[in-house]
C-alpha cells in the first residue's frame, strides 16, 4: 500500500520575524492563526484526508487562539507537538529545559483539546541526543524531525550568513550537518537520530526529500514556488515513492492582503510573493495526484502505529 501524510507546521508569525532578523512586534490576533488554519481545513476537506497539524503553543495563550486547536481537532485532524518556545536554540538547552518545553506544550494541548499528543517536530529541524531521548522517556510514538537535504541544509547555511554579514541576527541555526543524509523511510531510532536500531521505542518519519545525494525538499514551499514544469517533475518523482511525508507550513496559506504584518516578509520569504490561487491550486494538485496514483492518507499517529505493527 502506497501511504502519504500531509503534515502542517503552526509556525506563529514572530517565527519568520526571528529567522530573517526583523524586528519584533505584538502579533495580535496572529494572520496565520486566523487566516490560513481555516483555509487548511477547507482544503482537506475538499479533498477528503487528514493531516497532522504541528503545535506550537506558546502564542495560544488566548481562548480564541485556543479555538484554533479546538477546530482542528474537531475536524478529525491529528495535532501533534512543535514544541512550546519553538526556540530553534532548545536542542542547546540542558535536558530539564528540553523536557520542561515540551510539558508546557503537551499541557496547553490536553487542556484546549483534551488530546494527548503523541508525535514531535523540531524547530528548524534541529535535533540532539538528548531530544530523542526525552522524546521516549515521555512516550512519544514518534519524531518527525528528520530532513535529509543537503540541498536545504547549504542554502540555510548560505542564508544564515549573508543574514550576519548585512547586520542582521537570524534566531535559525544548523545542528548537526549530517541531518542533510539519511534514509528516506520510517526507522526506529536509538538514543540519537542518527543511531539507527532495528528495535526501538521512538519511530522517526523523515520529511519527504526527491533526488538521492541532492534531497530536493517536497515540501509547501518547492510545491508552490517551483516554476511549472519543475513543479510537475517534481510531483512525478514522487509518485514513484511508496511513501510521503510532505511537509508545509501554515503561512504557505497565507495571502499578503491578510495582514500588514506580511508586507515586511515579501522580500524575504519567496513563498508570500505568490497568489492564494496558485497555492491552493497547487497544493490541491499534489493531493488530487496521489489519490488518483493510489496513495492513501494516514495521519502521522496512524503511520506509526501501523509500523509498529509490522
Amino acid at each position: 500500500m502506497k501511504r502519504a501524510a500531509f503534515t502542517i507546521d503552526v509556525d506563529p508569525l514572530a517565527c519568520y520575524y526571528a529567522i530573517h532578523g526583523l524586528t519584533q512586534q505584538p502579533f495580535t490576533p496572529d494572520p496565520i492563526l486566523e487566516h490560513s488554519i481555516p483555509r487548511f481545513l477547507e482544503l482537506f476537506s475538499q479533498t477528503g484526508i487528514s493531516a497532522t497539524f504541528f503545535i506550537t503553543g506558546g502564542v495560544l495563550s488566548g481562548e480564541a487562539e485556543q479555538n484554533v486547536l479546538r477546530m482542528i481537532a474537531s475536524h478529525g485532524h491529528e495535532i501533534a507537538n512543535h514544541s512550546f518556545s519553538h526556540n530553534y536554540r532548545l536542542i542547546l538547552q540542558d535536558a530539564s529545559h528540553i523536557e520542561q518545553d515540551l510539558a508546557d506544550n503537551e499541557y496547553l494541548i490536553k487542556q484546549a483539546t483534551g488530546i494527548d499528543v503523541v508525535g514531535f517536530r523540531a524547530p528548524g529541524y534541529n535535533t540532539n541526543g538528548a531530544l530523542v531521548e526525552t522524546l521516549k522517556q515521555r512516550g512519544y510514538l514518534y519524531d518527525s524531525s528528520f530532513f535529509p537535504s543537503f540541498s536545504y541544509y547549504m542554502a540555510k547555511w548560505i542564508l544564515i550568513r549573508l543574514k550576519r554579514l548585512r547586520g542582521k541576527q537570524p534566531a535559525s541555526i544548523i545542528s548537526d550537518f549530517f541531518d542533510a543524509f539519511g534514509l528516506q523511510e520510517p526507522y526506529f531510532v536509538g538514543n540519537h537520530i542518527r543511531q539507527r536500531t532495528s528495535s526501538g521505542s521512538l519511530l522517526e518519519i523523515p520529511i519527504t526529500t526527491l533526488i538521492p545525494g541532492i534531497g530536493v525538499p517536497f515540501i509547501g514551499t518547492s510545491i508552490i514556488a517551483f516554476p511549472e514544469q519543475l513543479f510537475r517533475a517534481i510531483l512525478k518523482c514522487a509518485l514513484k515513492r511508496d511513501f510521503l511525508n510532505i511537509e508545509t507550513h501554515a503561512i504557505d496559506l497565507a495571502a499578503v492582503e491578510d495582514s500588514r504584518f506580511y508586507r515586511p516578509l515579501l522580500q524575504v520569504q519567496p513563498d508570500m510573493r505568490y497568489s492564494l490561487d496558485r497555492k491552493l491550486q497547487r497544493l490541491q494538485k499534489v493531493i488530487v495526484s496521489l489519490k488518483e496514483s493510489g496513495f492513501k492518507f494516514f495521519t502521522m499517529r496512524d503511520i506509526a502505529l501501523i509500523q509498529k505493527d509490522r
